[in-house]
């Protein structure tokens, strides 16, 4: 599976900090389903990545386990340039799995995420929301107007950061209700919060 065009040109890109990694949608590079070594490897290259913001890994059928949500915990101790995750859909962590994830998020810098609420009990989940809000005041790129175009593409998260900035706008006064623009982008109407199906948009 490793000698995969798809894979190997993947793994490239991500080493060369190629400007698609920036926020990184796994299933946008892969042609197939990829095994847990490989979902491995994309870990160790996201080590070495240095502009890689967001990470889209949902649904990755039998290529995420318990062995592979230590790698990326390690990982996003030591690469703090990552603050968003997406890993919704992935049926094979455990509970020991998801309570690990949890316990070590304090030690990260991710601000935003998103875990399938059928996957984790509600307790684990608050627990998760509340590691993630006390992480948000490690950085600003969640929040930084200089780092909107980021942002906007972070969505299908429990509170999607864009909702942030919106609020800090309407508070200057400085978004048009009738032409809804940030800095001159058009953007959705800010009273209606972007969020994913089924999630809380107070997050």
């Amino acid at each position: 599976m490793m000698s995969r065009t798809d894979v190997k040109t993947m793994l490239a890109k991500i080493t060369n900090n190629d400007p698609s990694t920036v926020v990184f949608k796994a299933k946008d590079h892969l042609l197939l389903p990829v095994s847990s070594n490989v979902f491995s490897e994309i870990i160790s290259a996201l080590a070495q990545n240095t502009v890689c913001q967001a990470l889209y890994i949902q649904n990755m059928a039998g290529a995420i386990r318990d062995e592979q949500i230590d790698e990326l915990m390690v990982m996003l101790e030591k690469n703090t340039n990552i603050w968003a995750i997406n890993i919704g859909e992935n049926y094979e962590v455990t509970k020991k799995g998801w309570t690990n994830m949890c316990n070590l998020l304090p030690k990260t810098n991710v601000s935003h995420l998103y875990v399938s609420e059928h996957v984790i009990h509600l307790d684990l989940k608050n627990k998760m929301r509340m590691h993630i809000r006390g992480n948000r005041s490690k950085h600003t790129l969640h929040c930084a107007l200089r780092n909107i175009r980021v942002i906007e593409q972070v969505t299908h998260m429990w509170w999607n950061p864009i909702n942030t900035i919106r609020h800090q706008l309407e508070d200057k006064g400085t978004v048009s209700n009738s032409s809804n623009k940030i800095e001159g982008k058009t953007t959705p109407n800010p009273k209606k919060p972007i969020k994913p199906d089924g999630a809380s948009s107070t997050s």
